[in-house]
């Protein structure tokens, strides 16, 4: 059984020192103050327990935004991607990792077709984003702006073989559910 292609192995964790001396951070604060008029809603929300479905759906909105900068379809939500995504989230914040890989060694391959999204016989395409940040560095604009500065993220937002995905957003920082947002993005396509 073929496997499906994927640049799912690229990680990124966007953590940085918040502060006004932090350059990093300034770039990020104002790459999200850019988009906080945005159709998509507020690109500078800042990671609550309260604001996470909002968080996904906007973090979503700003990535079909490059897309279609891009001249690309937007990526369509999928529900079972969502399962997928939020659980792997909620995961490593609970913890305290920041893998690709589940604790038990299970690959987002495996969490997809779990999901019930499909089954390994109908993947044509499938792969895994994954970003962390606090503050101002876990808004979706930064998030957004982190992955699309990462060859492979980046790569992976702009595949034209994708068509479904979904963000699944956990409140909190690998090993520290206190602060900060944990971000999965699962792509795919069924043949």
């Amino acid at each position: 059984m073929p496997q499906p292609r994927s640049a799912f192995l690229a990680l990124l964790c966007a953590l940085a020192v918040i502060g006004t001396s932090s350059a990093l951070g300034r770039i990020l604060r104002s790459h999200a103050h850019a988009h906080q008029a945005s159709v998509c809603g507020p690109g500078s929300l800042m990671p609550s327990r309260s604001d996470i479905a909002r968080i996904a759906r906007v973090t979503l909105c700003l990535i079909n935004r490059q897309r279609a900068a891009h001249r690309l379809a937007p990526l369509r939500y999928n529900a079972a991607l969502g399962r997928a995504a939020r659980g792997h989230s909620v995961d490593m914040v609970v913890h305290g990792y920041f893998s690709h890989a589940s604790r038990d060694g299970g690959s987002p391959f495996a969490r997809i077709y779990q999901s019930g999204y499909v089954s390994p016989s109908h993947a044509c395409a499938l792969g895994e984003n994954i970003a962390a940040g606090m503050g101002t560095l876990g808004t979706p604009a930064a998030i957004v702006h982190a992955w699309m500065n990462s060859p492979l993220h980046r790569a992976n937002i702009l595949d034209s073989d994708y068509r479904d995905t979904a963000v699944g957003v956990a409140y909190g920082y690998p090993g520290s559910n206190s602060g900060g947002a944990t971000f999965t993005e699962d792509f795919g396509r069924r043949c």
